[in-house]
């Protein structure tokens, strides 16, 4: 492992009046895309005006309770920076970035929450919020700030190779793998990520409402010291989408991202929504892929399904809204009449099968708002109903349809996954967890087939 010199010098304006006061005027504009819920089933009314940035996807469906929310307290609303040198400390990234965004210096005005190494050893990746916005953040694809101040110690020039230039990134769509917590290389037993809905956010979508309190960042690092905590973003606005992406290749795009993990521990997945669809095809392709795709899927232990619409959900209020966009495809395979999903169900059954391994399903009990674009916006303040009944959430495995397997909560479909500090749901989704590592981390290798009794 490289070390690197620290060499920062001060470069940081002399006075921050100017800037403080842009701050201020920024503060009263929606930043980006990140949403407090970030499942177009909890959407508010209303979008906040986005700032000259817009948003990272341009997608006001998915992001506005927390645009709204970030009006009234910036330090809700939480960024990525990655990038980071590994010989790098809390204070040092607190330094770093005060440098780089040009913040008074000691003005606590940026804050740091988690910083663990990435998923390929080679940085860091920290999670921040901001009590003002600076107004240095401006692309909407995110900022890249180079760091020639600090160089990498004993580097040699080449003739052939020129020096890699170090920089960091501070976004806040969440995109790919971030790791919210990693232990030290000795207590580190299991692995777990996490994966959000339909027009989710990998961050927002597991975020109490109208707080900070994230509880896969803020609370379960400290009840499981031993599982590395990541979590999985991915592109699935709803209005305004022009991607044609399906089940397939959003199940893929899963699986390659896990696979480009330098190590995997024993893997548990907590999937919320259509973000179980996707765990479930990405270990669909696992079981007949390469060798790094059989060791991934030999090292998963279980699931965690929150709302998974294994047989389907309630599409009909997206329909008029995505109309005729590339992504209206994706939305008609998760209707309850969906025959891809039905084959998705058995193919899933076969394939992890293991006899050491567990799926466990939460499904909710209180109606949701749906659907409905109103002045050229969507929001969810339809008509109510159930989006995800209890039996397309609880169609797990045939050998697990029995009350020990699957447990009710009562709450809407998207406050499956939002905990506060001390939520008593927590306390049961914990104890379930913690029961998953214990498991996990004993898995013995190989690995027997359920349905077949033959080592696999």
């Amino acid at each position: 492992m490289k070390k690197l010199m620290h060499t920062m010098k001060g470069n940081r304006p002399q006075s921050s009046q100017n800037i403080g006061s842009q701050n201020r005027a920024r503060r009263t504009r929606s930043n980006r895309n990140q949403s407090n819920e970030a499942n177009p089933e909890d959407l508010q009314p209303e979008t906040p005006p986005h700032n000259s940035a817009r948003s990272i996807e341009s997608s006001s469906d998915q992001q506005t309770q927390h645009a709204r929310a970030k009006l009234k307290s910036p330090s809700e609303y939480a960024y990525r920076v990655s990038g980071i040198p590994l010989d790098h400390s809390i204070p040092m990234v607190k330094e770093l970035l005060e440098n780089k965004l040009l913040l008074q210096p000691s003005s606590n005005q940026v804050e740091v929450k988690s910083l663990a190494s990435s998923t390929d050893n080679q940085t860091k990746v920290a999670t921040i919020s901001f009590t003002e916005a600076p107004i240095s953040l401006s692309r909407k694809d995110g900022q890249t700030f180079d760091i020639p101040e600090l160089r990498v110690s004993g580097a040699q020039d080449s003739d052939n190779l020129v020096p890699r230039p170090l920089s960091i990134t501070v976004d806040d769509h969440f995109i790919g793998l971030t790791t919210l917590y990693c232990p030290s290389a000795e207590d580190h037993k299991s692995d777990l990520i996490a994966i959000s809905g339909l027009g989710g956010h990998a961050f927002g979508s597991f975020k109490e409402r109208e707080g900070p309190h994230m509880w896969l960042r803020d609370s379960l690092p400290h009840d499981i010291k031993s599982c590395r905590v990541l979590i999985y973003g991915y592109n699935t606005q709803v209005k305004g989408s022009q991607s044609f992406q399906d089940l397939e290749a959003l199940g893929s795009t899963l699986r390659v991202s896990i696979e480009s993990m330098n190590e995997v521990k024993p893997l548990i997945f907590v999937a919320h929504s259509l973000g179980g669809l996707i765990v479930k095809q990405a270990l669909i392709q696992m079981r007949s892929g390469s060798e790094a795709s059989q060791r991934i899927i030999h090292s998963t232990y279980g699931v965690l399904f929150f709302g998974v619409p294994n047989q389907g959900m309630e599409i009909e209020s997206f329909l008029p809204i995505v109309k005729q966009q590339p992504n209206a495809s994706l939305l008609y395979t998760l209707g309850t009449e969906s025959q891809l999903l039905r084959e998705q169900s058995r193919a899933f059954q076969k394939v992890f099968d293991f006899q050491d391994s567990e799926v466990f399903c939460f499904y909710e009990t209180l109606e949701s708002p749906t659907a409905e674009e109103k002045n050229g916006k969507l929001s969810m303040t339809g008509r109510e109903t159930i989006l995800v009944g209890s039996s397309s959430a609880t169609h797990g495995r045939s050998w697990e349809s029995q009350a020990h397997h699957i447990q009710a909560i009562n709450r809407n479909h998207s406050d499956l996954v939002k905990f506060r500090n001390n939520d008593e749901v927590y306390s049961t989704v914990l104890a379930k967890l913690k029961s998953f590592t214990t498991k996990a981390s004993g898995t013995r290798f190989p690995r027997r087939s359920q349905t077949e009794g033959i080592d696999v």
